[in-house]
């Protein structure tokens, strides 16, 4: 499974990240574009909170269609942010706030918390983007399976400050997978001669009774 090819989604992400700069211009009074009386400013900062809203909401819709969170994690202050979907993947609380990185050992099996932190430990200290699967626990205890993506994030003397990316959940498409493999081995080992074909007359599958 990958992250959402719909080319929205890179897309939304980066007019979230400019709309945030510009908010921030404005609030802080550096905008270039800021002339003239208050009321221009209020106007202003009035449009850019609204786009804000609307890139939040577009980003939202994206993320809950295609079962993918993301986040960001602040590395010398262990500071997680969560977006809302990633909450939901793992039944959370959003008012509780993003587990910090030092308390995800609750939220993987004990094996995968392992291979994550060996893959988080390399992408901060050689900038090595790692992705792997990983099966993640939810709060009342069921176990999903997910894609993990994560890569480093530079400040302008390139040092790693931040590290970001993104969790999938891929729990039903997992099951589905399985189905079909149980459903080859049951063909396979039947006894009788089983051929599947397509409409051109091209073999697909053969079980070992038409040997």
């Amino acid at each position: 499974m990958n992250e959402p090819e719909h080319p929205d989604y890179a897309e939304l992400k980066r007019r979230l990240r400019k709309a945030e700069r510009a908010l921030k211009a404005i609030r802080e009074g550096q905008a270039d574009t800021i002339m003239g009386d208050g009321r221009h400013l209020m106007v202003r900062l009035a449009e850019t909170e609204a786009q804000l809203r609307r890139i939040h909401e577009m980003l939202s819709r994206t993320e809950n269609i295609a079962n993918v969170g993301s986040w960001e994690w602040e590395c010398d202050i262990d500071q997680v942010y969560w977006s809302e979907e990633l909450f939901r993947i793992f039944g959370r609380d959003p008012a509780a706030g993003a587990p910090s990185f030092a308390e995800h050992s609750q939220l993987y099996v004990e094996e995968d918390v392992r291979r994550l932190k060996e893959n988080v430990d390399a992408c901060r200290t050689e900038g090595e983007p790692y992705e792997m699967e990983l099966r993640g626990i939810r709060a009342d205890g069921e176990v999903r399976y997910c894609i993990a993506r994560g890569q480093a994030l530079s400040d302008a003397h390139g040092r790693v400050e931040r590290l970001a990316g993104t969790l999938q959940d891929i729990t039903e498409q997992k099951k589905k997978d399985e189905r079909i493999v149980l459903l080859v081995r049951m063909l396979d080992s039947a006894p009788a001669a089983i051929t599947i074909h397509d409409d051109e007359g091209h073999f697909l599958f053969t079980n070992r009774g038409t040997l």
